[in-house]
Protein backbone atom coordinates (compact mmCIF):
# COMPACT_ATOMS: atom_id res chain seq x y z
CA UNK A 1 0.00 0.00 0.00
CA UNK A 2 1.18 3.68 -0.74
CA UNK A 3 0.72 5.49 2.35
CA UNK A 4 0.65 9.43 2.24
CA UNK A 5 -0.07 9.72 6.10
CA UNK A 6 1.12 7.96 8.75
CA UNK A 7 -2.61 8.25 10.77
CA UNK A 8 -3.45 5.52 8.04
CA UNK A 9 -1.34 3.48 10.24
CA UNK A 10 -3.43 3.66 12.97
CA UNK A 11 -6.53 3.79 10.66
CA UNK A 12 -6.01 0.20 9.30
CA UNK A 13 -5.24 -1.35 12.72
CA UNK A 14 -8.71 0.23 14.08
CA UNK A 15 -10.47 -1.45 10.98
CA UNK A 16 -8.60 -5.08 11.57
CA UNK A 17 -8.78 -5.20 15.54
CA UNK A 18 -10.53 -2.26 16.83
CA UNK A 19 -10.84 -3.64 20.02
CA UNK A 20 -7.25 -5.04 20.67
CA UNK A 21 -5.11 -3.05 23.25
CA UNK A 22 -2.52 -1.10 21.28
CA UNK A 23 -0.88 0.76 24.83
CA UNK A 24 -1.22 0.72 28.20
CA UNK A 25 0.65 2.67 30.47
CA UNK A 26 1.95 3.08 34.20
CA UNK A 27 -0.92 4.44 35.35
CA UNK A 28 -3.04 1.15 33.90
CA UNK A 29 -4.85 3.44 31.39
CA UNK A 30 -5.06 1.37 28.04
CA UNK A 31 -6.07 2.42 25.20
CA UNK A 32 -7.53 -0.19 21.91
CA UNK A 33 -6.86 0.88 18.28
CA UNK A 34 -10.51 2.28 17.78
CA UNK A 35 -9.85 4.31 21.65
CA UNK A 36 -6.96 5.97 19.94
CA UNK A 37 -8.43 6.67 16.70
CA UNK A 38 -11.40 8.18 18.21
CA UNK A 39 -9.12 10.25 20.74
CA UNK A 40 -7.23 11.44 18.28
CA UNK A 41 -9.96 12.47 15.76
CA UNK A 42 -11.76 14.60 19.13
CA UNK A 43 -8.49 16.23 19.46
CA UNK A 44 -7.87 17.05 15.92
CA UNK A 45 -11.32 18.79 15.90
CA UNK A 46 -10.47 20.42 18.90
CA UNK A 47 -7.24 21.64 17.33
CA UNK A 48 -8.98 22.50 14.14
CA UNK A 49 -11.31 24.59 15.52
CA UNK A 50 -8.88 26.81 17.26
CA UNK A 51 -5.60 27.04 14.85
CA UNK A 52 -5.28 26.56 10.91
CA UNK A 53 -1.40 24.92 11.11
CA UNK A 54 1.97 24.73 12.71
CA UNK A 55 3.39 23.41 15.40
CA UNK A 56 1.71 21.91 18.89
CA UNK A 57 3.57 21.17 22.00
CA UNK A 58 2.81 18.33 23.48
CA UNK A 59 3.55 19.58 27.85
CA UNK A 60 2.73 16.05 28.98
CA UNK A 61 4.09 13.18 31.22
CA UNK A 62 4.57 9.75 29.15
CA UNK A 63 1.05 7.97 29.33
CA UNK A 64 -1.50 7.10 26.95
CA UNK A 65 -2.83 10.68 27.12
CA UNK A 66 0.17 11.72 25.43
CA UNK A 67 0.01 9.76 22.73
CA UNK A 68 -3.60 10.87 22.01
CA UNK A 69 -2.42 13.80 21.71
CA UNK A 70 0.48 13.83 19.47
CA UNK A 71 -1.61 12.00 16.89
CA UNK A 72 -4.53 14.37 17.36
CA UNK A 73 -1.85 16.88 16.59
CA UNK A 74 -1.39 15.53 13.36
CA UNK A 75 -4.96 14.79 12.86
CA UNK A 76 -5.43 18.97 12.47
CA UNK A 77 -2.88 19.08 9.94
CA UNK A 78 -0.14 20.00 12.79
CA UNK A 79 3.26 18.46 13.59
CA UNK A 80 3.93 17.87 17.10
CA UNK A 81 6.70 18.28 19.69
CA UNK A 82 6.99 16.53 22.93
CA UNK A 83 8.44 19.13 25.80
CA UNK A 84 9.04 17.09 28.96
CA UNK A 85 7.94 18.56 31.93
CA UNK A 86 10.97 16.90 34.38
CA UNK A 87 13.15 19.78 32.12
CA UNK A 88 14.52 22.92 33.35
CA UNK A 89 12.54 25.72 32.59
CA UNK A 90 14.97 27.78 30.84
CA UNK A 91 15.42 25.02 28.13
CA UNK A 92 11.56 24.66 27.68
CA UNK A 93 11.82 28.05 26.90
CA UNK A 94 14.57 28.16 24.73
CA UNK A 95 12.59 25.12 23.16
CA UNK A 96 9.12 26.78 23.00
CA UNK A 97 10.94 29.46 21.72
CA UNK A 98 12.32 28.14 18.45
CA UNK A 99 9.47 25.82 18.01
CA UNK A 100 7.10 29.02 18.02
CA UNK A 101 3.54 26.25 18.80
CA UNK A 102 0.44 27.86 17.81
CA UNK A 103 -0.86 25.61 21.08
CA UNK A 104 0.17 23.76 23.72
CA UNK A 105 -1.81 20.89 25.21
CA UNK A 106 -0.92 19.60 28.81
CA UNK A 107 -1.99 17.10 31.42
CA UNK A 108 -4.38 19.17 33.96
CA UNK A 109 -2.35 18.91 36.74
CA UNK A 110 0.44 21.03 34.89
CA UNK A 111 -1.91 23.54 33.42
CA UNK A 112 -0.92 26.32 35.66
CA UNK A 113 2.57 25.49 35.45
CA UNK A 114 2.28 25.72 31.34
CA UNK A 115 1.04 28.95 31.74
CA UNK A 116 3.39 30.27 33.58
CA UNK A 117 6.18 28.62 31.94
CA UNK A 118 5.19 29.51 27.99
CA UNK A 119 3.48 32.71 27.80
CA UNK A 120 1.27 34.26 24.77
CA UNK A 121 0.65 30.61 23.70
CA UNK A 122 -2.65 28.90 23.71
CA UNK A 123 -2.83 26.29 26.54
CA UNK A 124 -5.58 23.12 26.27
CA UNK A 125 -5.97 20.74 28.51
CA UNK A 126 -6.34 17.47 27.58
CA UNK A 127 -9.20 16.50 29.32
CA UNK A 128 -11.51 19.27 28.08
CA UNK A 129 -10.51 18.47 24.46
CA UNK A 130 -11.28 14.51 25.02
CA UNK A 131 -14.58 16.11 25.50
CA UNK A 132 -14.95 17.64 22.08
CA UNK A 133 -17.34 16.32 19.18
CA UNK A 134 -15.63 15.01 15.97
CA UNK A 135 -16.12 17.08 13.13
CA UNK A 136 -15.86 14.46 10.35
CA UNK A 137 -15.89 17.43 7.36
CA UNK A 138 -13.35 19.50 8.91
CA UNK A 139 -10.76 16.55 9.32
CA UNK A 140 -11.75 14.94 5.79
CA UNK A 141 -10.85 18.35 4.95
CA UNK A 142 -7.43 18.45 6.33
CA UNK A 143 -6.65 15.37 4.71
CA UNK A 144 -7.51 16.56 0.81
CA UNK A 145 -4.75 18.72 1.81
CA UNK A 146 -2.24 16.69 3.11
CA UNK A 147 1.06 15.53 0.94
CA UNK A 148 3.53 13.23 2.40
CA UNK A 149 6.42 15.36 3.02
CA UNK A 150 4.63 17.55 5.77
CA UNK A 151 6.24 17.58 8.61
CA UNK A 152 5.08 14.67 11.23
CA UNK A 153 7.27 15.63 14.42
CA UNK A 154 10.24 17.70 15.96
CA UNK A 155 12.63 16.15 18.03
CA UNK A 156 14.94 18.44 20.29
CA UNK A 157 18.96 17.46 20.36
CA UNK A 158 20.66 18.28 23.13
CA UNK A 159 23.04 20.80 21.11
CA UNK A 160 27.08 20.35 22.30
CA UNK A 161 26.11 24.72 22.12
CA UNK A 162 23.76 24.07 24.75
CA UNK A 163 21.43 25.33 22.77
CA UNK A 164 18.70 23.28 21.67
CA UNK A 165 18.06 22.40 17.55
CA UNK A 166 14.71 20.81 16.61
CA UNK A 167 14.83 17.91 14.37
CA UNK A 168 12.08 18.13 11.85
CA UNK A 169 11.38 14.99 10.53
CA UNK A 170 8.61 14.23 7.99
CA UNK A 171 5.41 11.77 7.29
CA UNK A 172 6.80 10.35 4.30
CA UNK A 173 10.31 9.37 6.20
CA UNK A 174 8.59 7.67 8.65
CA UNK A 175 6.41 5.92 6.31
CA UNK A 176 9.61 4.41 4.29
CA UNK A 177 11.28 3.49 7.69
CA UNK A 178 8.54 2.03 9.64
CA UNK A 179 7.61 -1.24 7.39
CA UNK A 180 11.37 -1.83 6.39
CA UNK A 181 12.67 -1.74 10.17
CA UNK A 182 9.49 -4.06 11.54
CA UNK A 183 10.22 -6.47 8.21
CA UNK A 184 13.99 -6.60 8.24
CA UNK A 185 14.19 -7.33 11.77
CA UNK A 186 11.77 -9.58 11.71
CA UNK A 187 8.98 -7.94 14.04
CA UNK A 188 5.77 -9.15 14.29
CA UNK A 189 2.00 -8.79 15.28
CA UNK A 190 1.78 -10.71 17.87
CA UNK A 191 4.87 -8.99 19.80
CA UNK A 192 4.68 -6.97 22.67
CA UNK A 193 6.73 -3.70 23.05
CA UNK A 194 8.43 -2.65 25.78
CA UNK A 195 8.79 1.50 25.62
CA UNK A 196 11.57 2.72 26.91
CA UNK A 197 12.13 5.84 25.70
CA UNK A 198 10.86 9.48 26.53
CA UNK A 199 8.15 10.48 23.69
CA UNK A 200 10.72 13.30 22.79
CA UNK A 201 12.99 10.83 21.89
CA UNK A 202 13.22 9.06 18.89
CA UNK A 203 14.11 5.95 20.27
CA UNK A 204 10.09 6.09 20.98
CA UNK A 205 9.42 6.63 17.37
CA UNK A 206 10.27 2.84 16.41
CA UNK A 207 8.02 1.57 19.40
CA UNK A 208 5.02 3.79 18.63
CA UNK A 209 5.13 3.56 15.12
CA UNK A 210 5.55 0.03 14.49
CA UNK A 211 2.50 -0.69 17.44
CA UNK A 212 0.64 1.24 14.96
CA UNK A 213 1.66 -0.21 11.79
CA UNK A 214 2.20 -3.84 12.76
CA UNK A 215 -1.24 -3.98 15.28
CA UNK A 216 0.88 -4.82 18.20
CA UNK A 217 1.26 -3.79 22.00
CA UNK A 218 3.03 -1.39 23.67
CA UNK A 219 3.73 -1.21 27.32
CA UNK A 220 4.52 2.37 28.15
CA UNK A 221 7.32 2.03 31.28
CA UNK A 222 6.92 5.39 33.64
CA UNK A 223 10.22 7.16 33.56
CA UNK A 224 10.58 6.48 37.68
CA UNK A 225 10.75 2.40 37.50
CA UNK A 226 14.39 3.09 35.70
CA UNK A 227 14.97 3.54 39.66
CA UNK A 228 13.21 0.30 40.61
CA UNK A 229 14.21 -2.77 39.33
CA UNK A 230 11.41 -4.80 40.86
CA UNK A 231 8.83 -2.51 39.67
CA UNK A 232 9.73 -2.48 36.21
CA UNK A 233 10.39 -5.86 35.70
CA UNK A 234 6.83 -6.68 36.92
CA UNK A 235 5.70 -4.35 34.32
CA UNK A 236 7.16 -5.16 31.68
CA UNK A 237 6.72 -8.84 32.00
CA UNK A 238 4.88 -9.99 29.45
CA UNK A 239 7.28 -8.16 26.81
CA UNK A 240 8.70 -10.03 23.87
CA UNK A 241 10.41 -6.79 21.92
CA UNK A 242 12.82 -4.16 23.79
CA UNK A 243 14.09 -1.35 21.82
CA UNK A 244 16.42 0.30 24.13
CA UNK A 245 18.93 2.71 24.79
CA UNK A 246 22.66 1.41 26.28
CA UNK A 247 22.13 3.12 29.27
CA UNK A 248 18.63 1.13 30.41
CA UNK A 249 19.87 -2.17 29.19
CA UNK A 250 23.48 -0.97 31.88
CA UNK A 251 20.75 -0.59 34.72
CA UNK A 252 19.33 -3.65 33.90
CA UNK A 253 23.21 -5.61 34.30
CA UNK A 254 24.07 -3.40 37.13
CA UNK A 255 20.78 -3.96 39.11
CA UNK A 256 20.82 -7.84 38.16
CA UNK A 257 17.11 -7.22 36.96
CA UNK A 258 16.53 -10.52 35.41
CA UNK A 259 17.89 -12.09 38.49
CA UNK A 260 14.27 -11.29 39.76
CA UNK A 261 12.43 -11.79 36.64
CA UNK A 262 12.81 -12.11 32.94
CA UNK A 263 10.54 -11.43 30.29
CA UNK A 264 10.17 -13.99 27.98
CA UNK A 265 12.06 -11.57 25.24
CA UNK A 266 12.68 -12.62 21.56
CA UNK A 267 14.34 -9.63 20.53
CA UNK A 268 16.72 -6.89 21.76
CA UNK A 269 17.23 -4.32 19.71
CA UNK A 270 19.83 -1.41 21.32
CA UNK A 271 21.42 2.00 19.53
CA UNK A 272 22.66 5.05 20.99
CA UNK A 273 26.15 4.32 22.04
CA UNK A 274 28.25 1.32 21.72
CA UNK A 275 27.33 -1.60 24.33
CA UNK A 276 30.08 -2.69 27.03
CA UNK A 277 31.13 -6.15 26.98
CA UNK A 278 30.38 -6.98 30.25
CA UNK A 279 26.93 -5.62 30.55
CA UNK A 280 25.81 -7.77 27.23
CA UNK A 281 27.70 -10.81 28.04
CA UNK A 282 25.67 -10.81 31.84
CA UNK A 283 22.36 -10.10 29.78
CA UNK A 284 22.83 -12.68 27.73
CA UNK A 285 23.68 -15.12 30.27
CA UNK A 286 20.12 -14.73 31.79
CA UNK A 287 18.42 -14.83 27.91
CA UNK A 288 20.14 -17.34 25.85
CA UNK A 289 17.18 -17.53 23.22
CA UNK A 290 17.09 -13.63 22.71
CA UNK A 291 18.65 -11.85 19.96
CA UNK A 292 21.05 -8.97 20.24
CA UNK A 293 20.32 -6.39 17.70
CA UNK A 294 22.88 -3.40 17.67
CA UNK A 295 21.08 -0.57 15.61
CA UNK A 296 22.55 2.79 14.45
CA UNK A 297 21.65 6.10 13.26
CA UNK A 298 21.18 9.99 14.65
CA UNK A 299 17.91 11.25 15.03
CA UNK A 300 18.50 13.49 11.48
CA UNK A 301 17.77 10.50 9.63
CA UNK A 302 14.56 9.05 10.51
CA UNK A 303 15.55 6.50 13.54
CA UNK A 304 18.30 3.93 12.17
CA UNK A 305 20.29 3.62 9.03
CA UNK A 306 22.19 0.86 9.73
CA UNK A 307 21.53 -2.93 11.76
CA UNK A 308 23.22 -6.13 13.08
CA UNK A 309 21.66 -9.17 14.29
CA UNK A 310 24.63 -10.14 17.09
CA UNK A 311 26.34 -13.57 16.38
CA UNK A 312 28.46 -15.76 18.57
CA UNK A 313 31.55 -13.93 18.53
CA UNK A 314 30.34 -10.62 18.33
CA UNK A 315 29.27 -10.40 21.81
CA UNK A 316 33.21 -10.39 22.99
CA UNK A 317 35.19 -8.86 19.65
CA UNK A 318 32.34 -7.30 17.36
CA UNK A 319 30.37 -4.90 19.54
CA UNK A 320 31.65 -2.13 17.19
CA UNK A 321 29.94 -3.28 14.33
CA UNK A 322 26.62 -1.69 13.31
CA UNK A 323 25.94 -3.71 10.44
CA UNK A 324 24.54 -3.51 6.99
CA UNK A 325 22.68 -0.52 5.68
CA UNK A 326 18.95 -0.63 5.67
CA UNK A 327 16.70 -0.88 2.41
CA UNK A 328 16.63 2.93 0.70
CA UNK A 329 18.64 4.53 2.41
CA UNK A 330 22.86 5.08 0.98
CA UNK A 331 25.36 5.11 3.61
CA UNK A 332 28.80 6.05 2.65
CA UNK A 333 31.85 7.82 4.20
CA UNK A 334 33.62 10.89 3.68
CA UNK A 335 37.30 11.51 4.40
CA UNK A 336 38.36 15.53 5.67
CA UNK A 337 38.28 16.71 2.37
CA UNK A 338 34.79 15.80 1.69
CA UNK A 339 36.12 12.72 -1.06
CA UNK A 340 33.73 9.61 -1.12
CA UNK A 341 36.11 6.49 0.79
CA UNK A 342 35.78 3.49 -1.39
CA UNK A 343 38.52 1.26 0.31
CA UNK A 344 37.74 -1.10 2.88
CA UNK A 345 39.58 -0.47 6.75
CA UNK A 346 39.40 3.34 5.99
CA UNK A 347 37.69 5.57 8.80
CA UNK A 348 36.11 8.31 7.76
CA UNK A 349 32.67 10.29 8.46
CA UNK A 350 29.82 8.38 8.07
CA UNK A 351 26.89 9.58 5.49
CA UNK A 352 23.55 8.92 4.95
CA UNK A 353 21.37 9.82 2.24
CA UNK A 354 17.93 8.72 0.84
CA UNK A 355 14.00 10.05 1.99
CA UNK A 356 14.88 9.03 5.44
CA UNK A 357 17.03 12.36 5.74
CA UNK A 358 15.33 14.79 8.31
CA UNK A 359 13.81 18.23 6.71
CA UNK A 360 16.16 20.15 8.44
CA UNK A 361 16.78 21.83 11.97
CA UNK A 362 14.49 24.58 13.34
CA UNK A 363 16.62 27.17 15.07
CA UNK A 364 19.83 25.92 14.10
CA UNK A 365 22.76 25.65 11.26
CA UNK A 366 21.61 23.49 8.54
CA UNK A 367 25.17 22.91 7.10
CA UNK A 368 25.34 19.06 8.18
CA UNK A 369 22.28 18.77 5.30
CA UNK A 370 23.97 18.71 1.59
CA UNK A 371 23.83 17.66 -1.30
CA UNK A 372 26.09 15.58 -3.53
CA UNK A 373 26.38 16.89 -7.42
CA UNK A 374 23.04 15.46 -8.22
CA UNK A 375 21.35 17.54 -6.07
CA UNK A 376 20.72 14.56 -3.77
CA UNK A 377 20.46 15.67 0.11
CA UNK A 378 22.42 13.62 2.29
CA UNK A 379 23.51 14.23 6.19
CA UNK A 380 26.98 14.37 7.76
CA UNK A 381 26.54 12.32 11.08
CA UNK A 382 29.46 13.15 12.90
CA UNK A 383 30.12 9.92 13.82
CA UNK A 384 33.55 7.42 12.55
CA UNK A 385 33.35 4.37 10.99
CA UNK A 386 34.84 2.23 8.26
CA UNK A 387 33.80 -0.95 6.23
CA UNK A 388 35.21 -4.02 6.73
CA UNK A 389 36.04 -6.59 4.28
CA UNK A 390 32.98 -8.10 3.92
CA UNK A 391 30.91 -4.78 3.52
CA UNK A 392 29.61 -4.76 7.32
CA UNK A 393 30.20 -0.95 8.93
CA UNK A 394 32.26 -0.96 11.95
CA UNK A 395 31.71 2.79 14.70
CA UNK A 396 35.15 4.54 15.67
CA UNK A 397 33.10 6.95 17.67
CA UNK A 398 32.85 10.50 17.17
CA UNK A 399 34.37 12.87 15.06
CA UNK A 400 34.76 15.21 17.85
CA UNK A 401 36.18 12.38 20.67
CA UNK A 402 39.14 12.31 18.79
CA UNK A 403 41.78 14.43 19.96
CA UNK A 404 45.24 14.54 19.57
CA UNK A 405 47.61 14.15 22.31
CA UNK A 406 50.86 14.09 22.91
CA UNK A 407 51.68 13.66 19.14
CA UNK A 408 49.21 10.65 18.92
CA UNK A 409 46.04 10.78 17.25
CA UNK A 410 43.48 9.29 19.99
CA UNK A 411 39.98 8.16 20.44
CA UNK A 412 38.14 8.63 23.63
CA UNK A 413 35.77 5.79 23.28
CA UNK A 414 38.53 3.06 22.61
CA UNK A 415 40.17 4.36 26.48
CA UNK A 416 36.43 3.79 28.06
CA UNK A 417 36.48 0.30 25.95
CA UNK A 418 39.70 -0.68 28.07
CA UNK A 419 38.23 0.53 30.89
CA UNK A 420 35.37 -1.47 31.29
CA UNK A 421 37.38 -4.25 30.98
CA UNK A 422 38.15 -3.84 35.23
CA UNK A 423 35.90 -5.72 37.12
CA UNK A 424 33.33 -3.79 39.10
CA UNK A 425 33.15 -0.86 37.25
CA UNK A 426 30.18 0.08 35.54
CA UNK A 427 29.83 2.78 33.68
CA UNK A 428 33.02 5.13 31.96
CA UNK A 429 33.01 8.57 30.65
CA UNK A 430 36.30 9.55 28.85
CA UNK A 431 36.54 13.86 28.09
CA UNK A 432 39.32 16.25 27.10
CA UNK A 433 38.92 19.19 27.52
CA UNK A 434 41.93 22.58 28.45
CA UNK A 435 44.83 19.70 27.62
CA UNK A 436 43.27 17.54 30.37
CA UNK A 437 41.96 14.44 29.40
CA UNK A 438 39.30 12.91 32.68
CA UNK A 439 38.03 9.64 33.13
CA UNK A 440 34.92 9.47 34.50
CA UNK A 441 33.87 5.97 36.54
CA UNK A 442 30.91 4.40 38.59
CA UNK A 443 30.55 1.19 40.27
CA UNK A 444 33.97 0.21 42.47
CA UNK A 445 34.94 3.62 43.77
CA UNK A 446 38.62 1.90 44.07
CA UNK A 447 40.69 4.55 42.12
CA UNK A 448 44.21 3.23 43.24
CA UNK A 449 43.27 0.04 41.46
CA UNK A 450 41.70 1.39 38.67
CA UNK A 451 44.22 3.64 37.45
CA UNK A 452 47.02 0.80 38.42
CA UNK A 453 45.09 -1.21 35.63
CA UNK A 454 44.76 1.81 33.26
CA UNK A 455 48.97 2.03 33.31
CA UNK A 456 49.01 -1.81 32.67
CA UNK A 457 46.46 -1.74 29.49
CA UNK A 458 47.07 1.75 27.87
CA UNK A 459 50.01 3.08 26.52
CA UNK A 460 51.27 6.23 28.16
CA UNK A 461 49.79 9.12 25.92
CA UNK A 462 46.43 7.30 26.92
CA UNK A 463 46.59 7.80 30.56
CA UNK A 464 44.20 10.03 32.06
CA UNK A 465 45.21 12.95 34.23
CA UNK A 466 42.44 12.78 36.71
CA UNK A 467 40.45 9.80 37.48
CA UNK A 468 37.19 10.65 38.92
CA UNK A 469 34.33 8.62 40.79
CA UNK A 470 30.69 9.34 40.12
CA UNK A 471 28.03 7.74 42.56
CA UNK A 472 25.73 7.94 39.84
CA UNK A 473 26.55 8.30 35.75
CA UNK A 474 24.48 11.45 34.65
CA UNK A 475 21.88 10.39 32.02
CA UNK A 476 20.86 12.87 29.27
CA UNK A 477 17.21 13.30 27.89
CA UNK A 478 18.40 11.02 24.88
CA UNK A 479 19.52 7.93 27.28
CA UNK A 480 23.56 8.65 26.55
CA UNK A 481 26.03 9.48 29.29
CA UNK A 482 25.63 13.23 29.99
CA UNK A 483 29.07 14.69 29.21
CA UNK A 484 28.31 18.35 29.76
CA UNK A 485 27.09 17.15 33.23
CA UNK A 486 30.38 15.79 34.35
CA UNK A 487 32.19 18.73 32.84
CA UNK A 488 31.27 20.78 35.65
CA UNK A 489 31.88 18.19 38.39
Amino acid sequence: MNYTNILEFLEISALKCPDKIAFKDGGNNTLSFFELLENSKKIGSALASYIASGAVAVYMKKSCFALSAMLGSVQAGCFYSVIEPSLPSVRKRAMCEILNPSAIICDDELFTEAILEFQNVKVLKISEILEFQINDNALKSIRERHISTNPLYCNFTSGSTGTPKGVLISHASVIDFIPIFCATLGLESGDIFANQASFDFDVSVKDIYSTLFLAASCLLIPREYFTNATDLMDFVESASVFVWAVSALVFLSVMKAFGYKKPNLRKIIYSGEMMPAKHILRLRSHLENTEFINVYGPTEITCNATYHSLCEDDFESGLDIIGKTFANRCVFLIDENDELIKESGQIGQICVSGICVALGYLGGDNSAFCADRLGQRYYKTGDLGFFDENGLLHFKGRKDHQIKRMGHRIELSEIEKIAHNLSGVEMVCAIFENDRLSVYFSGSDKKDEFSEFLRQNLPFYMLPNRLIYVENMPINKNGKIDRNALKGL
